[in-house]
């Protein structure tokens, strides 16, 4: 009979798991400012300090800019809703005020219709949206209400603008043990007139773990401390900075076997316990005994069985501790089937135990 109820609850379980929702928490989208065409990038430094939990960074950015028109009212535009803190802009040593977008307001509206190419039309109600490359194999589309600008009155020449800020980590639950990293996205500054420098420094003095970027080592230090780069070019389209802690011991163990097969060991020992009841009480000559734990494990242990999926899930998790990603769908989903199992479990036991109750009277008779 358990050879039949298996595949049935497994393959439903397997059923069950679709719909998830995305396994990456995209907690912040840094960037560089969004601008037209109309200004030079003489270089950008990027400063980014790791707190040492590795859950937020602190970013200290320089841009350089050349204007070469004089009185030039331009909007600039930062990603700043909703996932960080502590947003600042200075203009030439300046604070300036940042402004919410409202395309409620027309001639707000009018200030962006040729704003970057890299916005995209048609984007529902939010009108306008930018795509940001958030991964090497496809982005998203951030709505450009979502951003806040400020505009001033460039006077033609040099001028320095300093942005610094708070970001969260993004957290990637799509394995066992989670992995962090924090991202900054470069490509919106491929869309200024010109771009000549880019000085990137990372300070992870404070976190004692390794972690590594997607720019390879540095020129100069070492992201166990203060790592630099230099760049002539907008090397990629963002910046990355991982974290991956690694199972180890008993929960690589753990991993390696999968829950797949510490389910169906709980699942076993379970059987086993129910199957040795019986044949003791049979044993016995406990007839009516024999009858309620048949009755009895029949509507307990179907539960068990079913939870034994996600409670594998869970044990794993256990050994991982922290960063244990906690994300393996809806399994718990499993024990719906419980009024399809139930019966079929009842009937299995129920003849096992009959079948009990003749061998152990063909045994006394033959005495």
């Amino acid at each position: 009979m358990l050879k039949y109820l298996i595949p049935i609850f497994l393959f439903a379980c397997n059923v069950c798991l679709a719909n998830m929702a995305s396994p990456i928490q995209r907690i912040s989208y840094p960037m560089s400012v969004v601008s037209s065409k109309d200004l030079d990038i003489l270089n950008e430094n990027i400063h980014i300090r790791i707190d040492k939990y590795f859950l937020q960074a602190f970013y200290k950015v320089e841009y350089t800019i050349q204007s070469d028109r004089e009185g030039f009212r331009i909007p600039l535009l930062f990603h700043a809703r909703d996932c960080l803190k502590n947003f600042k802009v200075w203009l030439d040593g300046k604070e300036v005020e940042l402004k919410e977008i409202s395309f409620d307001d027309q001639e707000t509206s009018n200030k962006f219709n040729a704003f970057s190419n890299t916005f995209k039309e048609n984007y529902g109600e939010h009108r306008k949206a930018i795509l940001i490359k958030d991964n090497p194999h496809g982005g998203r589309l951030l709505p450009i209400s979502d951003f806040h600008y400020f505009e001033v009155d460039l006077s033609k020449g040099i001028h320095k603008i300093y942005v610094e800020y708070i970001g969260k980590s993004w957290v990637d639950n799509s394995d066992w043990v989670r992995e962090y990293s924090f991202r900054y996205f470069l490509a919106p500054a491929k869309e200024w007139k010109s771009f000549h420098e880019l000085n990137l420094s990372i300070d992870a003095s404070e976190f004692d773990q390794p972690i590594h970027s997607n720019f390879g080592p540095p020129d100069s230090g070492s992201l166990k401390g203060t790592a630099h780069w230099k760049f002539s070019k907008i090397p990629s389209d963002y910046i990355q900075i991982t974290f991956s802690p690694k199972a180890t011991g008993f929960a690589k163990f753990l991993i390696d076997l999968g829950p797949l097969v510490i389910a169906i060991i709980f699942i076993l020992l379970i059987l086993i316990i129910h199957v040795s009841l019986i044949w003791f009480t049979r044993k016995k000559e406990r007839d009516l005994s024999a009858r309620w734990i048949v009755i009895a494990g029949s509507i307990i242990f179907p539960f068990f069985i079913l939870y034994s999926f996600g409670f594998a899930s869970d044990f794993i998790d256990y050994f991982i501790g922290f960063h244990a990603s906690g994300y393996h769908g809806y399994e718990f989903l499993a024990v719906l089937l419980y009024i399809f199992l139930m019966p079929l479990y009842w009937l299995g036991m129920y003849h096992l135990s009959k079948e009990h109750r003749k061998y152990f009277a063909s045994k006394k008779s033959n005495r």
